[in-house]
């Protein structure tokens, strides 16, 4: 008994190694196809249903993706992974009540995380939660989390209420991070001439957005 399950078990890696090369080279039906044939074998086997998420998820099949990862997560609710991982697909699908749910899970296991609240104030943001995404946002700032994203972020949301000082801050502290950061350029100018139609500064960001624009669309033309 003890050697029939060995034997299988080393069928089923080879069979998982051969879908893993099949996904590293975007090969996501063939890559499914054996995962589900290690699925249908053995149910216990979790990364398969992990795998098999990924090229789910690839191939836009949201729904299916997430399934395997609720599988995971009913098996093993201390999942980290597939709790972060469900999280992002809900969050592409607009689904935000239940990604902010997933998040904050992910938080209850790890509150360490400057990326997991990020990314939970970017769903509060989408539900016009302003005051709960800023919160997120200066916690995942606290905990070492200094991108340009976050304090173009952050600026949004600043400026989705109105407060138009503080959004200029964190624009011009995204800004000091990326000096190519084209959109937060024209935000700090919308944000400037909400306070003063006549400032000068602010068409001089438009002119910088423009220019950035323009860079932009050259350089994607040489590359294409």
């Amino acid at each position: 008994m003890l050697l029939g399950i060995g034997c299988q078990n080393k069928t089923l890696d080879k069979i998982n190694k051969k879908g893993i090369i099949l996904l590293d080279s975007n090969q996501y039906n063939k890559a499914i196809i054996c995962f589900t044939l290690i699925i249908r074998a053995d149910s216990s086997y979790i990364s398969a249903y992990f795998n098999r998420a990924i090229c789910y998820s690839y191939l836009q099949q949201n729904k299916k993706a997430i399934t395997d990862l609720s599988y995971i997560i009913q098996q093993y609710p201390d999942n980290k992974r597939a709790y972060a991982n469900r999280a992002v697909l809900y969050e592409n699908q607009h689904q935000y009540q239940l990604a902010i749910k997933d998040y904050s899970q992910l938080i209850q296991l790890d509150s360490l995380t400057p990326k997991t609240y990020h990314y939970r104030g970017v769903c509060y943001y989408y539900l016009k939660k302003y005051t709960q995404a800023i919160n997120n946002y200066r916690k995942a700032i606290a905990l070492g989390c200094k991108s340009s994203g976050i304090f173009y972020n952050m600026a949004t949301a600043f400026d989705s209420q109105q407060d138009y000082v503080t959004a200029i801050k964190y624009y011009s502290k995204a800004i000091d991070i990326d000096k190519n950061l084209a959109r937060a350029y024209y935000a700090r100018a919308i944000a400037k001439l909400n306070i003063n139609t006549s400032d000068e500064t602010a068409f001089a960001d438009m002119d910088m957005a423009e220019k950035l624009k323009k860079e932009q669309k050259i350089r994607n033309k040489a590359i294409d």
